[in-house]
Parts: structure tokens; sequence; C-alpha cells
């Protein structure tokens, strides 16, 4: 399946465990809108995604939600507060370069004491 390298639901909220799993035929830009609250358990594992923009609704995102993810390059999450990690980010072959946070609320991801091993990633914009 490919959705001519763009995935956009604006009423998304909730993206279940296992929601695109494995897609390795889904090869998008995965833009998704404010309203998203919640990645589930391994959401996006082995899937193409590339990257992944969430805005500042998001709240959770669940265990190993990118794992194994290789085309993986960054996150951009736009929440003024960490969202709750369920677990690790990402496990196995993840090439995850940075994620992208609020300038303003980067030293709360930092201190915050699932993301502060990701704080080497993590990028003020």
């Amino acid at each position: 399946m490919v959705w001519d390298n763009y995935f956009e639901y604006p009423q998304l909220e909730v993206i279940k465990t296992k929601g695109f799993y494995h897609c390795l035929d889904v090869k998008f830009d995965a833009s998704i809108t404010n309203n998203l609250k919640s990645l589930g358990t391994q959401a996006f594992a082995e899937s193409n995604i590339d990257s992944l923009n969430l805005g500042t609704c998001i709240k959770t995102i669940g265990d190993k939600c990118f794992r194994d993810c290789q085309k993986l390059k960054t996150i951009t999450i736009m929440a003024a507060e960490p969202p709750v990690l369920e677990g690790q980010l990402y496990s196995g072959n993840t090439d995850l370069e940075k994620i992208y946070v609020p300038l303003k609320s980067i030293e709360k991801y930092k201190n915050d004491s699932s993301w502060s091993v990701y704080s080497s990633k993590l990028v003020g914009i």
C-alpha cells in the first residue's frame, strides 16, 4: 500500500498497538495533526516511516513505538510537556538522528526521566 508519500487524518486521536506494524510497503512522511493524543506500543515497529511530526496534543507514546524503523531519521514533537513514554521510544535497528522539540521545553525533555536517555538527540526548534 502506498499513500502518495503523504498520510494525514486530521481527526485521528489514537494509533493503537501495532497500528502500522511491519508496513514495509507504506513509504510515507507522516504528518499527524494536533489531534493525535496517543501512539500505541510498537505502533510503527518495522515500518518504512522516515520521519514523524507530532502536534501539541500528544500525551503518550507506547513502548518501542519505533522498534526497528530502519529509515527513521527524525521525530518532531510540538508538545510543551514531554509525552509519557511507556518504555523505550525505540529499540533494535533504528537510526534516529534527531528529536525536535519546542525550544522553550527542551530542558523539560532533557530532565524528564524517560526522555533524558535521548538528550543527545534532542534539538530545540
